[in-house]
């Protein structure tokens, strides 16, 4: 249906403009009409509109995988390498992560960059490239926690563009080029050198005389495309011969029934290239087809394209050298707008409109999906920023503050003279006697300074003083059940309660430390 816009227009031509009567035509008098055609079917010779595609998505997303593979665990890289290389390789990496059983959309991207990383070489420019050849493993942590979202973000926009390219979309731009032709010629095969006589002879090849093809009054023409509207105003007649749209054109009459294709490929070949060589967009094919319809002009009920004095479009100077419509109803207007001419026109407008959308939105998609990638590169300032906030680090910097307040027993310990402002500042106490530092009292390293039984254990028994098991378990000998043994003979040698403390205690550092590198 054509738009309302359109029959507003029509109908305000068909109300509005009133015949001029002139007299008969002179050679090159319809130039103007010929020049405005040949824009028309030029449309349809236009280079064909950029194609909706997403390799440019794909190649910034994959930059994206690439990095993801580089820094990713080694866990995680066999896995993908499983699904690419087969069983045998699967066999040999038993104990990466279970697959999941359906597969993860964003697998067929993993596999491309794990492919495309596979030797370390790739892989250590790839991490040169993202700043990443020296960082710890806690920074590469941090860098892969915030690289995930940005990967996430980008295949979000890629999916996106992936629908335009393979949607609806996608024909739009070819379904346009096809309904200039029709507009044209009547189809969408049609090439100059390929016109055939019924390209040449209106609805249904029943335009079988000029005034047929071209209409007279109350009656439509069967003219339904630009190419025969070009034969109407154009064609040589054979009493005038006139050639009343370019100097050069064929003296040969004009008639349907006779080889009229000689005569379209004619004027065909007498108009100007297509200017400018760039696809032809929505406002313009909008703007053409407004000027051809208000190019018409209005003979009582009918309306006219050219030149008519009266009786029909036949040719002859002193009748008309047109195209003529019915148009004194709305359902004749209706009629004159489905004509493929205006309709097709119509159609390829609103199709290269919304293939312009599509092109804007793919655009725009393909910017986010780029500058996700630049910022993927760029994130090792922030990946060490994060790393001096993680809960690890902050542990550390807290362990290091506590290690630097509190004093060591080993520097109140030391048998060097010292004054009492020394000591004091070691926090330590001051031996007046000896003039040298001791620890303060309840300081004293009751752990660590007892691994063999040495004096002031915890046992309050001087537990290395034995030699034989016998004597050095005589020493629990009297305690009541549930108390902690004095001494105990261990790795050959007598050795009180706080060792037992120490060896537990370190055990079950270890077993943390075990569990912390399996998790």
């Amino acid at each position: 249906m054509i738009k309302t816009s359109y029959l507003i227009r029509v109908s305000a031509i068909v109300a509005t403009l009133a015949y001029l009567a002139s007299s008969a035509p002179e050679s090159g008098e319809h130039g103007h009409l010929f020049r405005q055609l040949c824009e028309l079917v030029n449309l349809a010779e236009r280079p064909a509109p950029a194609k909706i595609i997403d390799a440019q998505a794909q190649v910034s997303y994959l930059a994206i995988a690439k990095l993801n593979a580089s820094v990713a665990p080694q866990s995680w890289r066999d896995t993908i390498a499983s699904k690419t290389e087969g069983a045998a390789h699967k066999q040999q990496i038993a104990s990466a992560p279970a697959q999941p059983a359906a597969p993860d959309p964003r697998e067929e991207y993993w596999k491309q960059a794990a492919a495309a990383v596979k030797d370390s070489d790739t892989r250590r420019q790839i991490l040169q490239t993202a700043g990443l050849a020296d960082v710890t493993e806690e920074q590469l942590a941090n860098y892969r926690r915030q690289l995930n979202p940005i990967a996430e973000h980008a295949f979000q926009a890629l999916q996106h563009v992936t629908q335009l390219a393979t949607g609806p979309e996608k024909d739009k731009a070819n379904d346009a080029l096809k309904a200039l032709k029709i507009a044209a010629y009547g189809r969408d095969d049609f090439t100059p050198a390929g016109a055939k006589d019924t390209d040449c002879k209106g609805q249904d090849g029943t335009g079988t005389t000029r005034q047929l093809l071209c209409g007279a009054p109350n009656t439509d023409a069967k003219a339904n495309t630009i190419a025969q509207f070009m034969l109407c105003v154009c064609g040589v007649d054979g009493t005038d011969n006139n050639k009343l749209c370019e100097s050069s054109q064929s003296s040969t009459a004009f008639n349907p029934s006779s080889t009229p294709e000689q005569v379209l490929k004619d004027l065909l070949s007498k108009c100007p290239q297509p200017s400018p060589k760039t696809p032809a967009t929505a406002a313009e094919v909008q703007a053409k087809a407004t000027a051809l319809i208000n190019a018409f002009q209005q003979k009582g009920k009918d309306t006219y394209y050219g030149f008519y004095t009266g009786t029909g479009c036949s040719g002859k100077s002193n009748q008309g050298i047109c195209v003529m419509y019915k148009a004194g109803t709305k359902q004749e207007l209706e009629t004159l707008a489905a004509h493929p001419w205006l309709s097709q026109l119509q159609t390829a407008a609103k199709l290269l409109h919304e293939h312009e959308q599509a092109l804007s939105k793919l655009a725009a998609v393909e910017q986010t999906i780029a500058a996700a990638a630049k910022t993927a590169y760029a994130l090792k300032s922030a990946a060490i920023a994060d790393e001096r906030h993680s809960p690890a680090s902050e542990q550390k910097q807290q362990a290091d503050k506590t290690e630097e307040k509190q004093p060591t027993n080993s520097n109140c310990s030391d048998t060097a003279k010292k004054t009492a402002t020394e000591c004091k500042s070691l926090g330590c106490d001051h031996d007046e006697k000896e003039n040298k530092c001791k620890p303060k009292a309840g300081t004293e390293d009751k752990v660590a300074g007892t691994g063999d039984g040495a004096a002031g254990t915890t046992s309050g028994v001087n537990c290395s003083k034995h030699t034989k098991k016998e004597d050095c378990e005589k020493e629990n000998v009297g305690l009541a059940q549930g108390d902690k043994a004095k001494c105990g003979w261990i790795e050959e040698k007598c050795r009180d309660s706080s060792f037992l403390i120490n060896k537990q205690f370190a055990l079950s550092v270890v077993s943390a430390a075990f569990v912390a590198l399996l998790f």
